[in-house]
Parts: C-alpha cells; structure tokens; sequence
C-alpha cells in the first residue's frame, strides 16, 4: 500500500508539472528530502550554513517561490510527435534531477548585484521550459543553445567565487547531453509546419494566403486595407513615404503569384505597418494598431515558419528629403533626455493599479507565444539604472512595447476604455505630454 501511495504521488507531480497554464514555482509540492551534496570538499561547502545577510556560498540563483518536488521517474518519449514534445519530456525530467533546483529559476539580480556585470544574457531552466512548451525553439539545437547557456553562465560566475558549483553544474551538463541525444539522434518533425521553408509552393501559398486573411479581419487592420492616395492621406505623406505600401495590395500580389520568396511576401507586409509608424505621431491610435498589428504577423509567420521577421531602418522607409542628419537626430534626443527625471516617471508608472496586470500576466506559455519581443516594467527600471538609455525616444518604445504586447493578449487585439492596459496608456501619454509641456516653458 505505501509503494502504491508513493507511486500515485510521483504521478500526481509529473501532472502538475505538465500544467504549462500554471508557473513551475507557484504549484504546492510535498516538502523534499535534502539532495545529496557532491562528494569531497564541494559537497561540505554546499552543506555550510547561510549566514544572515549574506548570499549562500554554492547559490547563483534566485531561491524558487516553491519548493521542488523529488525527482520523479523519468517519462517516455516515444509518444512525443514532434521534436519540441520529446525535448519537453527530456527537459521536466532534468528540472527534476538532484540539484536541478538550483537552476530552475532566475538569478536574483538584487541579491547579487554584480552578476548582470558578468553574465550578458542570463537564462535558467524554467524560462527555457516556457519557452519549449510554447513552440519558440525552431531546431533542436536552438534549445540546446539555451539550455547550454545556462551552464555556461554558471561557470562564468562561479569561477572563483563559489568553486563548489564548477562540477555540480558540468555534472549537469554530462547528464543534459545523454538526456537530450536520443532526441537529436532520432528527429522527430517540427511544430512549426513550415520550418526551413524558403520559397513559396502550393503549400506554403495557401498557408500564407489563409494567414493576410485573417490579418484583414481585425479591426485595427481596417486603415491599413487600402491603397492610400493624395485624397486620403495628403500630399505630404508621398513626400515622406518611400515605398507606400497596403494590406490588400499584398494580398492581390501574394494571390497572384507575385512572391516567389517567403521573405519577399514578409518584407512587404512589414513595410505596411513600418510605414504607418514612421509616418505618424507615435501618440497616435494608427501609430499603436500598426505597432500591435506588426507584431502579431511576426508571431503568426514564426509560428507557420519559423521565419524571424527583420525590420527596416528610417533611410529605408522614408525619402531622401524628408531625413535628417544622424548628428541632428542624436543631438536633439540626447538633449531632451534627463535620466533622473525618467526614472521618476518610472517611479510612478509603476505604482500605478494597472501596471502589474499589464507587465505580469497568469498563463506564461499563452504570453510567450503571442509576445516575440518581450519587455517588462521592472526590466526597464534596471534599464534606466543601468544607464542603457541615451534618448527618451528609446525609454517612451520599451514602454510602448509593454502596452503593446498586453494588447496581444486581448481579444481581437482590441483594448476597452476600462482594461488596464488602455488606462496606463493614457496616463503614461499625458504624463509624457505635461513632460514636454514643462520643458517648453
């Protein structure tokens, strides 16, 4: 009976932690027994008291809001259909390893300050989960990448300052690389239907074809459907505007064969809403649904594609009359920017009701997969902090961005006047204004 108990408990959290709506830290697990330490003078390190006020000696992470369960036994992966299934099974089971915990979160960037100075790009194996569970990984050996970044920032940081955490994270790493072989060694077809896919067929048409349509239909998609002309938009936008470019005239190209290329069809969808955002004020509505609206047709072509859309700079958008110098353009922003003003406004950005629900949303897979480019408030706190901004142009985007990726996840990507996205909008947009009001006077 004890072995049939302990047994429906190993299940029990090999479902939960296949729960992809639910984060990996908040789920209420059994309290487990301590892992065993490493052998030698590394295992009596790791066993070493913490002192008050100090950082553990083997820790590089942010200790997780929940404590992990034991490790459960590992999962078959022959029922996998696609890659990114096998490596999700490959992947629960190594968060599940002895002293996995220690990766299986983010380092806590307060708690040890100088580790942004070491490690540009951190990573840990519950973002790498999202990540997976979500389909953003195209071939295998972009989740392999990931998953190896994580040990190799662990080594960076470790090396000597915590000695201890050198073999347990090459450990790690031996046992990731068994783990993850078979799924190398066997592929399995990708999630991504049309993943590699360079020139347009039959196929892939049909695809693409279903895809325009169904960015046509939004109603933020609306002005963007038609040809402007001099009637409609004025004879300043022609005098600005390059290569003038719609939603429909793509489609009556795509339909009639005119891309051969799938980079050629994604170029030219992108240039409608390049051109919208170059042209118009970026307060404005068409400004905001050409923003939520290029960013959506990224994640559907990834999603179909596996194909990271590029974007054009303003030489390339707008003409040669309507540019100003770079020297001009930097001078005039670097002017304007005050950063300890900035990080004030942030300051009451963030106390703001809205502004958690707006940056934090509850199902991390459904957000990954509708944000490509993803920004937070608090990381743009750490952003001014850091002095990463040289222009309030650059600090206004990243906020745009976060108000922009909120509206992703809405129906029909459509805000109401009571969602906390669109208040924060408008607070920010008068906050900026009365900004800028002050500096005139």
């Amino acid at each position: 009976a004890a072995a049939a108990a302990a047994a429906a408990a190993a299940a029990e959290n090999s479902d939960d932690d296949e729960d992809d709506d639910m984060p990996l830290r908040a789920r209420k697990t059994a309290k487990p027994l301590p892992p065993p330490p490493p052998a030698g003078a590394a295992g009596a390190a790791a066993d070493a008291p913490r002192r008050r006020g100090r950082p553990p000696l083997s820790a590089n992470r942010n200790p997780p809001a929940a404590k992990q369960s034991e490790p459960a036994p590992a999962a078959p992966i022959t029922e996998a259909k696609t890659w990114q299934g096998a490596a999700l099974v490959v992947h629960n089971n190594l968060m599940r390893l002895p002293h996995a915990e220690i990766f299986n979160s983010p380092v806590d960037l307060e708690g040890y300050p100088d580790y942004g100075a070491v490690v540009a790009q951190p990573m840990d194996f519950g973002t790498v989960r999202t990540m997976l569970a979500a389909e953003r990984y195209v071939q295998p050996q972009d989740y392999i990448n990931d998953v190896n970044l994580v040990f190799s920032n662990s080594l960076a940081y470790n090396t000597g300052r915590n000695p201890e955490m050198i073999p347990l994270t090459l450990g790690m790493r031996e046992k990731f690389n068994a783990m993850i072989a078979p799924v190398v060694q066997n592929p399995l077809p990708s999630a991504i239907p049309f993943a590699g896919r360079e020139r347009i067929d039959d196929e892939l048409h049909r695809a693409l074809m279903l895809l325009h349509q169904a960015l046509l239909e939004f109603p933020a998609a609306e002005i963007f459907s038609e040809p402007l002309t001099v009637e409609t938009a004025g004879a300043v936008y022609f005098d600005f505007i390059a290569h003038p470019m719609d939603l429909q005239t793509v489609l009556d190209n795509l339909a009639n064969g005119h891309y051969e290329t799938l980079q050629a069809y994604v170029d030219d969808t992108m240039l409608v809403f390049e051109n919208a955002q170059a042209f118009n004020d970026p307060n404005s509505e068409i400004h905001n649904n050409a923003l939520v609206l290029r960013l959506k047709f990224e994640a559907d072509i990834f999603y179909l594609t596996g194909l990271t859309c590029r974007t054009r700079q303003l030489k390339d958008i707008l003409t040669p009359s309507a540019l100003f110098s770079d020297d001009e353009v930097k001078a005039s922003n670097i002017a304007a920017f005050q950063p300890d003003k900035a990080l004030k406004l942030h300051g009451r950005l963030m106390q703001q009701t809205s502004a958690d629900a707006v940056q934090h949303h509850p199902n991390r897979v459904a957000a990954c997969r509708a944000v490509m480019h993803p920004m937070t408030f608090d990381a743009i706190r750490r952003r001014l902090l850091a002095g990463h901004y040289s222009t309030l142009d650059q600090y206004i985007d990243d906020i745009r961005l976060v108000l922009a990726n909120d509206r992703l996840l809405q129906p029909d990507l459509e805000w109401t006047p009571q969602s906390p996205g669109s208040r924060l909008a408008l607070w920010f947009t008068l906050e900026i204004n009365r900004e800028g009001s002050r500096r005139k006077r």
